[in-house]
């Protein structure tokens, strides 16, 4: 038996037929390698009960990748292991590489009682990624992965990691329209109810660092900060609470000077809460700035991101202009979705 070389080796097409089963054809050759009708054995490699006495070729195969075929219709492609799948492609590269003109989709995948499509990677490698999703075009706007559900309480994308690792991690801005919130299981109603609470919203991005500090004798504190605080923020704000009893000569002795601020005139051992705000000033924000209000690309302008909201309906929304076709035709019944095989 010929060792079966990767797919990516020659240009194949399939061609299905009533009864026949499946054949591979070469572009570069006007005839195939080998032809096995239902009863043949090709190289050895695989045997196939007979179907019908008047059946066509049920499986070809071009150059020595091989396509087998199964009275179930399952198909092997690069190798000559019974298929796990209906389509089982196996290869030292690109296993399978899919390019739609227009604008159709390369790939349409939709489970009718479980996962559209199901990735993973067993790689060891650090740079690896299961599902990987990238816009080429370098202007416009595009997207690169979409997530998205029409169930009232669904999740449009669901990030998932173990604790103390990060389930959703971006390299630039994040936009929501919705409140920003972290959830957790009440604790305490774990079993039945979540806990939210809410991100404080602002026209800057802001740094808050705080903390309490005791009044030594002279009715003073120095408060240290780490040095990152320096290289991060600009333009601090202070922010001083007695406690206990009144202070109205409590007030900030020196200001942030990189390393440290003081805080003077409380009475000798006054417990006092103090907070520091600061504009946020790292090499990103300086790079990229941090706007308030901008002006809608060309492409969204009429349209809303929750259009629900001003009495207008779904088709001004900006989501619409990315539903596709296939999008569109799979909600219209007109893609198969499962059942038959």
């Amino acid at each position: 038996m010929r060792t079966p070389s990767r797919f990516a080796t020659a240009s194949i097409a399939l061609l299905a037929a009533a009864g026949a089963g499946l054949m591979l054809g070469a572009g570069d050759s006007a005839q195939p390698a080998c032809t096995v009708t239902t009863d043949d054995i090709c190289d050895g490699a695989v045997t196939l009960p007979k179907i019908s006495p008047n059946a066509r070729p049920a499986w070809s195969r071009s150059g020595a990748d091989i396509l087998y075929n199964r009275p179930g219709g399952d198909v092997a492609i690069g190798h000559a292991v019974p298929p796990v799948a209906r389509l089982d492609v196996r290869a030292d590269d690109t296993a399978i590489y899919a390019r739609a003109r227009n604008d159709a989709p390369a790939i349409f995948a939709e489970g009718a009682g479980g996962d559209g499509i199901f990735a993973a990677t067993s790689s060891g490698d650090v740079n690896r990624a299961a599902i990987r999703g990238l816009a080429r075009p370098n202007e416009g706007f595009h997207i690169g992965v979409w997530g998205e559900t029409r169930s009232p309480g669904g999740i449009g994308a669901y990030g998932r990691a173990p604790g103390g690792a990060w389930g959703l991690v971006t390299n630039a801005d994040l936009s929501v329209a919705g409140n920003k919130s972290f959830r957790i299981d009440h604790p305490l109603d774990p079993g039945n109810k979540y806990l939210l609470h809410y991100c404080t919203e602002g026209a800057e991005p802001m740094l808050t660092y705080s903390g309490n500090a005791v009044l030594d004798s002279r009715g003073r504190a120095v408060i240290a900060l780490p040095a990152y605080v320096a290289a991060i923020g600009a333009d601090f704000r202070y922010d001083l609470t007695p406690i206990g009893s009144p202070a109205p000569d409590l007030h900030v002795a020196s200001e942030f000077d990189g390393a440290a601020f003081a805080i003077a005139g409380g009475r000798p051992g006054q417990k006092v809460s103090w907070e520091l705000s600061a504009r946020r000033n790292d090499r990103y924000v300086q790079k990229h700035g941090a706007p308030v209000e901008t002006a809608k690309p060309a492409i969204f302008r009429g349209r809303y991101i929750n259009p629900d909201l001003y009495g207008l309906g779904a088709e001004l929304d900006e989501a619409a202009l990315y539903d596709s076709p296939a999008l569109q035709q799979s909600e219209q019944g007109l893609h198969p979705t499962s059942g038959s095989r």
